[in-house]
């Protein structure tokens, strides 16, 4: 297990710099702001909602990437 996680942490290194060069750090700051000062369920709902969408957006176009990059050169 040891090697996994250490493929799992590193992945998740470069992820998370893509995602913070990306501009999605301030983002999301900007969204819990938001969420934070909403009053009502169902704004705290729609922004939760959006956030969570972007994320999950964001993280299928890096598995995507990540499965076209292995097609191409996992070969090697």
């Amino acid at each position: 297990l040891v090697p996994m996680a250490s493929v799992i942490l590193v992945i998740g290194e470069l992820t998370m710099g893509v995602f913070y060069a990306l501009g999605f750090g301030p983002l999301l700051g900007w969204a819990w702001t938001s969420f934070a000062a909403a009053n009502t369920w169902w704004a705290k709902g729609l922004i939760a909602l959006a956030t969570l969408g972007g994320v999950a957006g964001f993280t299928w176009i890096v598995w995507q990437v990540a499965k076209r990059l292995n097609a191409e050169f996992g070969s090697w």
